[in-house]
């Protein structure tokens, strides 16, 4: 069966067949079309008093004016129903059912002898119109024809699933009836179309009611009885032939006997010898024709059938061939055929053993539930798979990968009446693939790897530097400490006894000087009684000035008692700086180190005619290594001074925040660049020439206030300065020897 894949809709199943059904859909709009002119034609009489145009024919019946409404009906629904709009086909359908109601009322009062006057509700006062004829009313068989079209209608679009049209029997019969009557008026036999004493049914009204009835086996003719008729077979090519000579044919020789009798010839056995030599000779010829058509109908079957075999064969030869596996299945899940691939995955010596089969007569049952429930699916939901990876298992429980796809078949009804469905191994590519990602995997595990002994090997170089760092910190500690512990060893023993000395000195000076006013007021006494002695003593004291010696004698000593303090400070200085007593975690007044290690860096602060500005504000104690907080400080002041062109400034500002103290060294220097910014804290990186710097004073500060879970920031701009901020807690968790 061929297939629209794109819309998943049958095509057509030949181009005359499709020619037919076309022609009987608008052959059914046009007996619609004239079942309402007629019966206007007719209301229009009525309306105007004129009796031709009620009764068509002198002489005849008259339509009843309700009949001719009830037609007129019938034909719009039979018009509405040929359109393309489903809601209007709804309402066309009620509209059936309403007619058959209305008619079936009269029928009834015929039935129970109790007249319901439906009938005389239209010009109640002119159903006289007709002259010579009794009052108009609805005839029995005009009824009848009604119900039997009204529920016709009512039915059109309904199809079993046998596809039958119940609506098709119901419009035969009332074909028939009306046909009836028209032959009863062609023939005038008056039992055809009169009832009893009921009126006649009307001759137009018969012949509306034969369109009618046409109209609806025309305007469905692809579905139930009429689509044999429809169909591209013999006996639908036969059946559009035949029929219209079996109903025309004998009618008219009946009517030609009925001439002939007219005309004097009254002969019976002539006439019934006439009729019978007039049917033969028609279905003699009859079934020439048909024979002729069976003959060419054969030839051309027998002609297709061979082109057909050729094309199956080739098709049958070409699936054998192609490696995917193909079968098609019908709706009930059972194999129509398959090629020799899907044969053999079934387990199959051929593709002939596989008709009528299951998916449980050939696979496992939980195998053949899971490619069932697929199949079901596809053909439940109408939509085609393509291309889906499945994991599959052959007959002998041998796995593969393979990509499916399947496609439902439709009937001409778009209902799904089957599914062919193709299957690719991809078994080999799809080992591939695995391989493929495990090798993926295992390259990944070993970039991991890899990273993992990098990440090491950097962690292990960075702890290495750092170790470095602490080591050379270590050293310049103990080089400091024992060069702090020797000038102060060296210094301070000299400095004791010259203290003394100087104390003593000062104390004898006094009472030398006390002596010489004494001796001075016997100068004259002398110059008396030894000229020459009075005259040596003058010339000593003029060349000694002695008078500005004694008088300079206390300043000269009290400047040297201040100079020898100032060494002393200069000493605790640098002890407080160093704190080689102080090993361990103490709470300090950082104010304190900070003062002792800018007074200590104030020389080399002079010698670049830098400003060194202090800025302290209380602060609380903080438990901490005070040696190593007065390193860093020392380290960023140093920086700092280096860091500034002549007449600049350096402000160290202390600070109380919320966490506990901060410690800023701001700068008004040449500021870093924010390319080197992010490294200044590594190990032995400096932007300083070659032999000025090692690289690691910031490097041991960052560790040692981290040591101290604090934080050391920076802020620079690049030519206007940098500010470096230490934050301490009060009180931080560390091992007693900090790192």
């Amino acid at each position: 069966m061929p297939l629209d894949l794109q819309n998943k809709a049958p095509l057509p199943a030949s181009d005359s067949v499709l020619r037919v059904v076309q022609t009987m859909r608008r052959s059914a709009r046009v007996f619609a079309v004239i079942a309402i002119v007629i019966p206007a034609f007719v209301l229009l009489g009525w309306a105007l008093r004129v009796p031709a145009m009620v009764s068509i024919v002198p002489g005849l019946v008259a339509m009843n004016p309700l009949v001719a409404v009830l037609l007129a009906g019938c034909g719009i629904s039979l018009l509405v129903q040929t359109g393309n709009s489903e809601a209007a086909r709804r309402w066309a359908g009620r509209a059936g059912i309403i007619i058959a109601i209305i008619a079936g009322v009269k029928l009834l009062g015929f039935v129970s002898g109790r007249d319901t006057f439906v009938d005389q509700v239209l010009f109640r006062h002119r159903l006289d119109l007709v002259p010579g004829l009794p009052p108009n009313r609805m005839a029995p068989n005009a009824a009848l024809v009604l119900i039997l079209l009204g529920a016709a209608l009512s039915m059109l679009n309904i199809t079993t699933r046998r596809n039958r049209r119940p609506s098709e029997p119901l419009a035969i019969m009332a074909g028939l009836v009306a046909l009836l009557a028209l032959v009863g008026y062609l023939y005038d036999v008056t039992s055809l179309y009169h009832v009893r004493t009921y009126i006649p049914m009307a001759m137009h009204t018969a012949l509306v009611s034969g369109m009618l009835a046409l109209g609806v086996l025309f305007a469905r003719s692809s579905a139930g009885m009429m689509s044999t008729v429809t169909s591209k077979t013999v006996g639908g090519q036969t059946a559009r032939k035949l029929l219209p000579a079996a109903v025309l044919v004998p009618i008219g020789l009946g009517w030609l006997r009925v001439l002939a009798e007219r005309a004097g010839l009254r002969d019976a056995v002539l006439g019934m010898t006439m009729v019978i030599l007039g049917n033969v000779f028609f279905f003699v010829l009859l079934i020439g024709f048909t024979s002729g058509l069976l003959r060419r109908a054969d030839s051309r079957r027998q002609s297709s059938e061979g082109k057909l075999s050729k094309e199956r064969n080739l098709l049958r030869s070409l699936i054998d061939n192609v490696p995917d596996s193909i079968f098609i299945k019908d709706a009930t899940g059972r194999y129509i055929t398959c090629n020799l691939a899907h044969a053999r995955f079934a387990g199959l010596t051929g593709p002939e053993e596989i008709a009528g089969k299951t998916v449980f007569d050939l696979h496992p049952p939980d195998i053949a539930k899971i490619y069932s429930g697929n199949d079901r699916a596809v053909m439940d939901g109408g939509q085609t798979l393509l291309g889906r990876e499945e994991y599959l298992t052959d007959s002998h429980g041998q796995p593969q990968w393979a990509v499916v796809s399947k496609i439902p078949l439709f009937d001409e009804r778009k209902a799904v009446i089957g599914l062919v469905g193709i299957t690719r191994d991809i078994t080999p590519q799809k080992k591939a693939e695995l391989e493929r990602q495990r090798a993926q995997e295992q390259l990944r595990d070993q970039n991991a790897q890899l990273q993992a002994m990098a990440a090491s090997e950097h962690e292990a170089h960075e702890a290495l530097k750092r170790a470095q760092g602490q080591m050379v910190q270590a050293e310049k500690l103990a080089a400091l400490g024992q060069l702090v512990a020797g000038v102060a060893h060296e210094i301070n023993n000299p400095l004791s006894f010259v203290s003394n000395n100087i104390a003593v000195l000062q104390r004898d000076v006094k009472a030398i000087r006390s002596l010489l006013e004494i001796y001075q007021k016997t100068d004259a006494a002398v110059q008396a009684a030894m000229p020459d002695l009075s005259a040596e003593i003058r010339e000593l004291c003029e060349r000694v000035d002695l008078v500005y010696t004694l008088a300079n004698l206390d300043e000269m000593m009290a400047r040297s008692r201040d100079g020898l303090k100032r060494i002393q400070q200069i000493v605790k200085d640098l002890r407080d700086f160093a704190r080689l007593d102080e090993s361990d975690l103490h709470e300090v007044d950082l104010n304190q180190g900070v003062e002792s290690t800018v007074n200590i860096v104030r020389g080399r602060a002079k010698s670049r005619q830098v400003a060194i500005e202090l800025d302290l504000h209380p602060l609380p104690a903080v438990a901490c290594f005070p040696a190593k907080i007065n390193q860093v400080i020392m380290n960023l002041v140093a920086n700092a001074i280096d860091a500034c062109p002549p007449n600049a400034t350096v402000t160290v500002r202390t600070s109380r925040i919320e966490s506990g103290v901060c410690i800023e060294v701001i700068d008004t220097g040449s500021g870093i660049e924010p390319r080197v910014l992010e490294r200044i804290f590594d190990p032995f990186f400096t932007t300083k020439p070659q032999g000025e710097g090692t690289g690691l004073g910031l490097s041991i500060s960052y560790g040692i206030v981290r040591d101290h879970q604090g934080t050391i920031e920076v802020d620079s701009t690049p030519g206007r300065g940098s500010r470096f901020s230490v934050k301490l807690p009060l009180r931080a968790a560390m091992p007693k020897q900090a790192r």
